[in-house]
């Protein structure tokens, strides 16, 4: 196993592109014998090759009624999750699977830029702590399935997910938008003059010079230019950086600084916000909102839901997952998240209506593969710019 300084060089690396019950029928795993098993992974542009050595996943082969998993669970009393998110957003859902089934759950926040270290410390010492994870994807989900640390498990619940929900191999659903796109301070800009703007306006019209910010292109905020490099290619996205790199946009890493900024008025646009943060803030009686009326150009990645492993808790665990992924567990989460749960709208209507369609799924494998490349894009347009 690679030691813990490399680990972290190349999650930090990676990490810049990740940009904010009904009764079943569930599945029950047999098991298969222990072996060995190598994931060797290179990461592109950073030199390093990650091999790590675990035991083979458990397969999903047979179905057993709702009520004996309920009953497994019960008899080891608890489920520990591992998460990116507060534990504020998840203490209603929480105590409703506490009551509903009577099993405790231990829920801890991780920094995301932690949770990779702490799993491989952990794992070459042998301990096993956790039983679910709810992360980020591409990261550092995917990296953490790459490393043979997740179970495949097809929830009964995920069944009608879309298939860019669903990892392929079955170790992990996606649950949670994570959506970035255009805010605006509404006593600046109208609702009437949003529905009338493009990218191409914001970048070329003198009129928005100096009044607009955004969340830093070359690193945390690049989900936007790669969502771009998709749609409109290389050549469309070199020439609207060029533009926009005249245009004297403020760069700032942190939502809430940029949330901060556009709510007293200080910037009348941002263009790449997570939209969540802003949903919190309109809620709040704050003079912002945002749009999903620039088509293109509203991008969204994915929170995801998995089961470790080594997850010293496996059938609380997949009930959990199974809760999560319900429309009763989704419709309680969905009270503060954008839940990507079929039918269930979440804290962010649109993205389970009609204009859902405006919204593109970033490609994981191309910011694996293109998001250095794209991130010197906006570079050398700022460098060319003197800005």
């Amino acid at each position: 196993m690679p030691s813990l300084n490399k680990q972290a060089a190349i999650f930090l690396i990676l990490f810049i592109a990740a940009a904010g019950v009904a009764a079943y029928s569930f599945a029950s795993p047999s098991l298969v014998s222990p072996s060995s098993l190598t994931v060797t992974k290179t990461v592109s542009g950073v030199g390093q090759t990650v091999t790590v050595t675990s035991t083979s996943v458990t397969t999903v082969s047979e179905v057993a009624p709702a009520q004996s998993l309920e009953v497994a669970a019960k008899k080891e009393g608890k489920v520990v999750v591992m998460s990116q998110f507060g534990k504020s957003t998840y203490s209603e859902l929480i105590n409703a699977f506490q009551q509903k089934y009577g099993v405790a759950v231990e829920y801890q926040e991780f920094n995301t830029m932690d949770i990779l270290p702490r799993l491989t410390a952990e794992y070459s010492a042998g301990k096993y702590n956790w039983d679910v994870a709810q992360m980020s994807v591409p990261f550092p989900l995917d990296m953490i399935k790459d490393q043979g640390l997740l179970l495949q498990y097809r929830p009964e619940a995920a069944k009608g997910y879309g298939k860019e929900q669903t990892n392929p191999l079955g170790m992990y659903t996606a649950n949670i938008f994570s959506t970035f796109g255009f805010a605006y301070n509404t006593k600046k800009i109208s609702r009437e003059e949003i529905q009338k703007l493009d990218l191409d306006t914001l970048a070329t019209d003198l009129k928005w010079k100096g009044r607009l910010a955004a969340r830093d292109l070359s690193g945390s905020g690049v989900g936007i230019l790669i969502g771009l490099y998709k749609e409109w290619g290389e050549e469309k996205l070199t020439k609207w950086l060029k533009n926009l790199a005249k245009q004297n946009i403020f760069i700032h890493s942190d939502d809430g600084v940029l949330a901060e900024s556009l709510a007293k008025g200080e910037y009348d646009g941002i263009l790449n916000i997570n939209t969540a943060k802003v949903v919190t803030m309109k809620n709040e009686g704050s003079p912002v909102d945002y749009s999903f009326e620039l088509r293109g150009h509203q991008f969204a990645s994915f929170f995801g839901v998995g089961i470790f492993e080594k997850a010293p808790h496996p059938n609380t665990a997949k009930l959990f997952t199974e809760y999560i992924l319900s429309n009763e567990g989704a419709t309680i989460l969905g009270k503060v998240q954008p839940v990507a749960t079929p039918g269930v709208k979440g804290a962010i209507p649109e993205l389970g209506g009609e204009k859902r369609g405006n919204v593109v799924i970033l490609d994981s494998n191309l910011i694996l593969t293109k998001m250095g490349y794209i991130q010197d894009l906006w570079k050398k347009a700022k460098a060319e710019a003197g800005s």
